[in-house]
């Protein structure tokens, strides 16, 4: 195999019986099948693409030999293949769940694109020249300056206000992003979502919740068998907001281990309304962030994340 000038010769021997017709001496009648059979390769692997895909390429060589017959008498295959490169647009990059999704991608050697309203984040370390920062909001972006090429979106729109401006940025935002990459032909969609704390269905009624149920019905409808909704509780983590930063993970994560610990005594507990408000255990902002990038990866990856399913894909175990 042939990658970035590296040349491996594989020489194998084979019943089979294309490998028998293409190593016969050159007076075989049945050499015919060697260029056709080279010639449908080449065609096979080396079909027009278009221009807004990015693709990486690699050659490679075999030469097939039956038991006893000469190497001068194989015939070398030059195989061209175009393989597409990950490119990932992340809607909110430069937030809380963003930036680490964005990291987790980069330090992956995933191509990353940010879209949010305020563009390049301040200081978040050397891994941010990694990421391309756009400026822009969802409800006004051009498109084509974002998706033409990506492999997958993820997005972290979501906030709090007034009823209106809760369903707007938790709903409608998202759905807008949803019809945009179908479009677009992108083929997966994740969506940070939120879990419902087991509250009683008269306080689900918020713009927030009733925002992000929407976003979910949008992703679910589009891509119903590649689209990804995670839903955790409560996020820690090293949370910066202006100059300060707030470390989240100092409250979340004991508390976190101490809820896993006694699961199997609270469990009972979970029947009762809005039990989760205190029983549903926090989630790092790198376990939502590595789930994602994962499901991003995973092609059978799809539906609905609880927060314990969502832990299981950062740890890369199958849900």
């Amino acid at each position: 195999m042939r990658t970035g000038g590296i040349e491996n010769n594989t020489k194998m021997s084979s019943s089979l019986s294309y490998a028998a017709a293409i190593s016969r001496p050159p007076s075989s009648p049945s050499l015919t099948s060697t260029s056709l059979f080279s010639s449908a390769l080449r065609s096979h692997f080396c079909n027009t693409i278009s221009d807004t895909n990015r693709f990486s390429r690699f050659g490679v060589k075999c030469s097939y030999a039956d038991a006893g017959i000469k190497d001068t008498n194989s015939f070398t295959i030059d195989v061209e293949a175009n393989i597409k490169a990950e490119r990932l647009v992340v809607l909110g990059g430069n937030g809380f769940v963003g930036s680490a999704i964005c990291k987790a991608a980069a330090s992956r050697g995933i191509e990353v694109i940010s879209l949010s309203r305020s563009g390049r984040p301040g200081t978040l370390g050397s891994w941010e020249d990694q990421v391309s920062w756009i400026t822009g909001d969802v409800f006004y972006v051009n498109w084509d300056e974002v998706l033409p090429g990506a492999t997958a979106v993820i997005s972290t729109l979501g906030g709090f206000g007034s009823e209106e401006q809760m369903q707007r940025i938790n709903g409608e935002a998202n759905v807008i992003a949803v019809n945009a990459a179908k479009e677009y032909g992108i083929p997966k969609f994740v969506l940070i979502s939120v879990h419902d704390y087991n509250l009683p269905s008269f306080l689900l009624t918020s713009g927030y919740f009733t925002g992000k149920r929407k976003a979910e019905s949008e992703v679910l409808s589009k891509y119903p068998s590649s689209g990804v909704v995670l839903r955790p509780g409560f996020i820690y983590g090293k949370r910066k907001v202006g100059d300060f930063e707030i470390p989240l993970d100092l409250i979340g994560e004991p508390v976190e281990k101490l809820l896993d610990a006694t699961s199997s005594f609270t469990k009972p507990l979970s029947a009762l309304p809005a039990s989760d408000l205190i029983l549903a255990p926090p989630v790092s902002v790198d376990d939502v962030a590595q789930a994602a990038i994962n499901a991003v990866k995973d092609d059978d990856c799809f539906g609905v994340f609880t927060i314990n399913q969502i832990k299981e894909a950062a740890a890369g175990v199958k849900v």
